[in-house]
């Protein structure tokens, strides 16, 4: 990113900037950099936007947020320090925390929060997001009618992390405030994530999360992210987010015509091409026989419906919950229970 924009960036304070509506900020200025978005979706890039000084991402407002979602869509969780063990990932229950508390716990404690799908609830955030989408449309030639899938705003406390995983569809990160680090691996590279979990993750069989080692490290790149900044990366390529300190982002996902063939050619290896027995499935997304296999795949496609084994309703249980009495403001407790984002919570959450 050009220096002095950075810089102009960082000198962005939230607790000093009341807010502006959305339709008073000049739209063409909300993205600056627009060189930056030339390549589009093919590294691990960065550029300044202004969407952070929008009324929706002040405090009061993202408190107010916390209040109104519903809490079926609310998740919160914590996790470990070490990114060789993704079970120390769990969830915490949040019942009967209003939503100042709750901001309080994520800023000084080790808690990480999604509001899903908050587009879906407060249009306004949708409103944002399709303009945020038109202009990256326009600054990048190969981003062509953009269809946005998911929208999701993400509370994260100091030292918390997101471990190593992948996403079939293109990911932004939209940040808010605070600073953490983005590491990503090289997409659809086989020594990382085996061929046939990387089907299975596009064929929503499995999750995204995949193993991690320590040599990862010798093969990631990583950039640090700020304040008032954006960042993307390829398309399917593993991520790791660690936030440095209390940070808020927005996390938006689309596909494109152009990047929608990836999808088909991993649903065709896993459907079609795995059930010949082929042990060597190219990969390619160019060429004669890509597009036999992808024609043959739609063509047959309604034979082979998703199976998605994870979703934001979860089969989450736990045994801890957030109280703000406690140091870290989580209480470890004797018995399990189930949280209101859970999908066991309408049926037995009332007694547990």
């Amino acid at each position: 990113m050009n220096q002095a924009l950075r810089q102009s960036a960082n000198q962005y304070n939230p607790a000093n900037d009341p807010g502006v509506e959305f339709g008073d900020l000049v739209r063409h200025r909300l993205l600056r950099n627009a060189d930056a978005f030339a390549d589009f979706g093919e590294a691990l890039q960065c550029a300044p936007h202004d969407y952070h000084r929008l009324n929706l991402f002040q405090e009061s407002a993202l408190i107010e947020l916390l209040d109104k979602h519903p809490r079926r869509r609310l998740q919160c969780f914590t996790m470990g320090e070490d990114p060789t063990r993704p079970e120390q990932w769990k969830a915490v229950c949040i019942r009967g925390i209003s939503g100042k508390e709750l901001f309080r716990a994520v800023q000084h404690g080790r808690l990480w929060v999604n509001v899903t799908n908050v587009d879906e609830y407060d249009h306004r955030y949708l409103e944002v997001v399709k303009d945020m989408y038109a202009q990256i449309e326009a600054y990048c030639p190969t981003i062509e009618k953009p269809e946005l899938d998911y929208t999701t705003l993400v509370l994260a406390g100091p030292g918390t992390q997101f471990y190593y995983h992948i996403n079939p569809e293109n990911n932004m990160l939209w940040n808010i405030r605070g600073d953490l680090r983005l590491s990503m691996l090289p997409a659809m590279d086989f020594r990382f994530v085996p061929q046939s979990q990387v089907e299975e993750i596009f064929a929503r069989e499995a999750s995204g999360s995949i193993p991690y080692r320590r040599e990862f490290e010798n093969f990631a790149r990583s950039i640090a992210v700020t304040d008032g900044e954006c960042a993307w990366w390829p398309q399917s390529a593993p991520i790791r987010m660690q936030y440095q300190t209390f940070c808020v982002s927005l996390v938006t996902s689309f596909y494109c015509p152009m990047r929608h063939r990836r999808e088909i050619v991993q649903l065709a290896n896993r459907y079609l091409m795995r059930s010949l027995g082929l042990r060597q499935r190219s990969i390619a997304e160019e060429g004669a026989a890509s597009a036999v296999k992808r024609f043959a795949f739609r063509a047959l496609r309604k034979f082979f419906p998703a199976r998605k084994a994870y979703d934001f309703t979860d089969s989450y249980v736990t045994n801890l919950r957030v109280n703000m009495r406690k140091p870290g403001y989580i209480e470890k407790l004797d018995q399990v229970i189930i949280p209101e984002f859970s999908k066991y919570y309408e049926m037995f959450g009332s007694s547990s």
